[in-house]
């Protein structure tokens, strides 16, 4: 079925001016012919009435177009409905927009297709506001581009869940902005992962804070890495939980 001439020559002002009943009654192959200025016409009474099949029927040059306060007005039924395609063309603004309870609402493999602009520009509040499985979904290139504050608000149980590839792709300025506890409570699998220019980036606090079992796994070349205000700081059960192989490597 085409898209009723209705839709394909009706003016902005007859768009914004149409009802809800009018507006649930057209075809889902009228939402998808609807232009960038007639997207932006509706008024957000109308939106948050389309059902699923109508949302997913608009193209992503209409999904581009929405504006600030039409994405505020969206219903999490509607952000669900949100293809990988249509949330990868979601503007940094309109993301930024977004409340946590929308936001909360976007399936893993809709945030897997968030850009890095779309990822940076959410903020700390929202950010810390996801599931551990949504942080999981978020690739590794856009991990980078959080900023230590961005990072740093996420709880300990979400970061102690990411991947060792997100682990190791953190930048050292973002692994020296989390709090000591923080990265005391990783892992021995993420703690194992981390390069040793992460390791050589920990502040003395982070290294003496580390439990024995932590220090214990470390590699002779992470143990060689540590800065020797870091070695310094170590405490005695730390320095006794070195391994044979790492003693003789600082050797």
């Amino acid at each position: 079925m085409a898209a009723s001439n209705f839709i394909l020559g009706s003016t902005t002002a007859q768009i914004a001016a149409l009802t809800t009943k009018q507006i649930a009654g057209l075809a889902t192959d009228d939402f998808g012919a609807l232009t960038t200025a007639q997207m932006q016409a509706l008024t957000t009474a109308n939106l948050v009435l389309l059902s699923t099949d109508q949302f997913q029927a608009l193209s992503t040059s209409a999904i581009s177009a929405l504006k600030t306060s039409q994405v505020q007005a969206l219903t999490t039924d509607e952000v669900v409905a949100l293809s990988t395609t249509q949330v990868a063309v979601l503007g940094t603004a309109a993301i930024a927009a977004l409340s946590t309870a929308q936001l909360i609402a976007i399936e893993t493999d809709d945030i897997a297709a968030l850009t890095t602009f779309q990822i940076s520009s959410l903020s700390t509040a929202t950010l810390a506001a996801l599931t551990t499985d949504q942080v999981v979904a978020i690739e590794t290139a856009d991990i980078q581009s959080l900023s230590t504050k961005q990072l740093a608000g996420l709880a300990t149980s979400t970061l102690v869940a990411l991947s060792t590839d997100q682990i190791q792709a953190l930048k050292t300025s973002q692994l020296a902005g989390l709090a000591t506890s923080a990265v005391a409570a990783l892992t021995t699998d993420q703690l194992v992962s981390l390069t040793t220019t992460q390791i050589s980036g920990l502040t003395t606090g982070t290294i003496s804070s580390l439990s024995t079992l932590a220090i214990s796994v470390l590699t002779t070349d992470q143990i060689g890495a540590i800065s020797t205000t870091g070695l310094a700081a170590l405490k005695t059960s730390q320095v006794s939980a070195l391994s044979t192989d790492a003693i003789v490597a600082l050797s």
